[in-house]
């Protein structure tokens, strides 16, 4: 709207009034005005996107160490069932030969 000279606050211009350049002119004030708010909302979303993903990538990685944890503990639990097994499988043996 910079064209317009004698639109003021007090006294506004009507859009009747306007040559076809100052209401073209007007029309892409308010189109870049709009543009201009919905690129910053769509910043902000995308921002949110951003720290809800960062979250979530963290929670992956807590549940993965307990998972690598349990698994460490379950080979630690098979291998004393295997010794356990090697163990009764001699005392088996040793009964065998008597």
């Amino acid at each position: 709207m910079s064209d317009l000279s004698i639109d003021t606050p007090t006294e506004r211009t009507l859009f009747t009034d306007m040559t076809l350049e100052q209401k073209e002119g007007f029309l892409e004030d308010i189109r870049e005005r709009r543009l201009a708010t919905l690129r910053v909302y769509e910043s902000v979303q995308e921002a949110k996107k951003q720290a809800r993903n960062e979250k979530l990538v963290a929670k992956i990685g807590r549940i993965e160490k307990k998972i690598a944890s349990k698994l460490e503990k379950a080979d630690e639990l098979i291998t004393a069932v295997e010794e356990l097994f090697k163990e009764v499988r001699g005392i088996q043996i040793e009964v065998e030969t008597q």
